[in-house]
């Protein structure tokens, strides 16, 4: 019975022979009634199962894909997505960046965050590049650029290009990103 309540003890925890020593003391003093209850109340904690930088890489080949047709990881997709918040609070003082072709602005970002070899996965760009526009036409319907930003020509110039390029959502288009 005492084995049975010692193999649940953390094997990696300094102390395991003082541990033991302590544990199967106290279990030889209890009555058989008692016994049965620390066994029925016990907790069991799996071992987590290690995993392997071979595994890993192959369950991410399987949920993002490979080739050409790679999409973006959960980490990438965060890496892009805080660069992208940094560029556009840049635009007050740099309007160019919201009036670049969607080309440039997407060469900018990854250069940016130093994930150039991007460029040749064209479905991960196809999700940076939806990225970029709805960021970039969440900011032009925000708060922000009706109350601070309309406020600067240069701003105001440099969305009227955008719109005019396309690098804006049209959100009165039905498949405003396709």
């Amino acid at each position: 019975m005492g084995e049975v309540v010692l193999k649940y003890v953390s094997q990696d925890d300094f102390l395991l022979n003082e541990r033991r020593r302590v544990m199967k003391k106290w279990i030889s003093g209890l009555s058989w009634n008692e016994r049965f209850e620390v066994e029925r109340d016990r907790v069991v904690f799996p071992q987590p199962r290690l995993l392997t930088p071979k595994d890993i890489a192959g369950d991410l080949r399987r949920l993002c894909g490979q080739g050409r047709s790679r999409r973006l990881r959960p980490g990438e997709e965060a890496t892009l997505i805080s660069a992208i918040e940094s560029l556009l609070e840049e635009i007050p003082t740099d309007p160019i960046i919201a009036a670049e072709r969607i080309e440039e602005s997407l060469s900018r970002i990854l250069r940016k965050v130093c994930l150039e070899e991007l460029f040749d996965h064209s479905v991960a760009m196809r999700q940076l590049e939806c990225h970029w526009r709805i960021m970039l036409t969440q900011l032009r319907c925000s708060a922000r650029y009706h109350d601070e930003l309309s406020q600067m020509r240069d701003v105001v110039r440099a969305f009227s290009i955008a719109e005019q390029r396309g690098v804006l959502v049209n959100l009165n288009q039905k498949n405003a990103l396709v």
